[in-house]
């Protein structure tokens, strides 16, 4: 359907990672006279490379070790191949992890946003390909007639949304939006933070509640603030709140993340691995954020030019015309194939023609605010 299961145990038959782990005896004894060779590239020791087994890595690639032992790459690839056929029909006779299937709204959303930087990165269409499927399953899944959200599904959506689900969801959809250059996942992403705070503000705070206002099953219901394993959502909607006021000219969105981020200033200061993802907040509101917008009709080379450069601190929309329902995308007209604005408070720069240029400006920007 386009979602994505939580968990594979890591045991079978109360052994962990019994599922994937060889003896140096099976090996021999699967492989024979190939044996020696295979044990070598995977370092594959008598005595075992983990907890007196074997898990089988690389501890240099096939073709250095080719090099080094001047061996032909091309057959040494094809016996590996063959070897590993062997060992994996063997190991479909093994007792597989159990695996865990029901699909976490907030868990998906992470490796949407995951996809999204994966594509950006590399360039990879897969990568987006998937993201995009994945969020259609998400939203059509997870959110009912009523526009309310759902924190897990297995044959059905069950269980009102959590703080984190909402706030992880809101900020894949933004990085969607980055990389496919479509405002209605931008959209999107307004309606579940509209949702989000309609139900889960504090009168008292501007942090949120870890529970919706209408789920009448918990005895309290509690605020988190700190960073761990995950970022928390109170950190995740800081920034997303940020970025949505400038997005959206959401100025009061843009007050909401100040106050938020101030409250917490201090910690974040003397605690920052407890704060990891506020203080990368924190530095954005400091340095100040670009905006940047492309137009014209070859958007989409651009775009990808763009993407595999590392800028910090940004918001991006690209288009092939201007659209006035958004302020980044207002009022730019270019008399070229494509046009490149930068822009600090929606105050731009003229326009720019290359994605060399803009990284200039960028750094020129920078070297002026220090």
């Amino acid at each position: 359907e386009g979602g994505f299961y939580s968990a594979l145990d890591a045991d079978s038959e109360g052994v962990e990672g019994k599922f994937y782990i060889w003896s140096e005896k099976e090996i021999d004894e699967l492989l024979g006279e190939q044996s020696s060779l295979f044990k070598e590239v995977y370092n594959v020791q008598l005595e075992g490379n983990w907890e007196h087994t074997n898990i089988l890595w690389l501890p240099v690639s096939i073709e250095e070790y080719c090099q080094r032992n001047e061996l032909d790459e091309q057959k040494v690839q094809l016996q590996l191949q063959r070897c590993r056929q062997l060992l994996f029909e063997k190991r479909k006779s093994r007792i597989r992890p159990l695996l865990d299937d029901k699909i976490i709204l907030g868990w998906n959303a992470l490796f949407n946003k995951a996809l999204s930087k994966a594509f950006a990165a590399t360039g990879e269409e897969a990568y987006r390909t998937l993201a995009i499927r994945n969020m259609n399953f998400l939203w059509s899944t997870f959110r009912n007639a009523a526009g309310n959200f759902y924190h897990t599904y297995k044959q059905e959506a069950r269980y009102p949304a959590f703080l984190e689900d909402l706030a992880f969801l809101a900020d894949a959809l933004l990085h969607l939006q980055e990389v496919t250059g479509h405002t209605d996942w931008l959209l999107k992403a307004e309606e579940a933070v509209s949702v989000l705070i309609r139900d889960f503000s504090d009168e008292q705070s501007p942090f949120f509640f870890y529970t919706p206002s209408h789920q009448t099953d918990v005895i309290v219901r509690k605020k988190e603030v700190y960073d761990g394993a995950v970022p928390s959502g109170n950190s995740v909607m800081a920034g997303v709140l940020h970025r949505l006021s400038l997005l959206l000219d959401r100025p009061d969105w843009g007050q909401k993340s100040q106050q938020m981020v101030k409250i917490v200033g201090n910690a974040i200061r003397r605690y920052p691995t407890s704060f990891g993802n506020w203080a990368c907040t924190l530095q954005e509101t400091a340095l100040g954020t670009n905006e940047i917008t492309l137009i014209g009709q070859e958007v989409d080379c651009l775009l990808l030019e763009l993407l595999q450069a590392y800028i910090p601190h940004r918001v991006l929309m690209s288009s092939v015309r201007t659209d006035d329902r958004f302020p980044m995308l207002r009022n730019k007209i270019t008399d070229s194939l494509s046009s490149i604005w930068l822009c600090r408070n929606f105050t731009c720069q003229p326009p720019i023609r290359t994605i060399a240029d803009l990284l200039r400006l960028i750094e020129k920007e920078h070297g002026n605010k220090s």
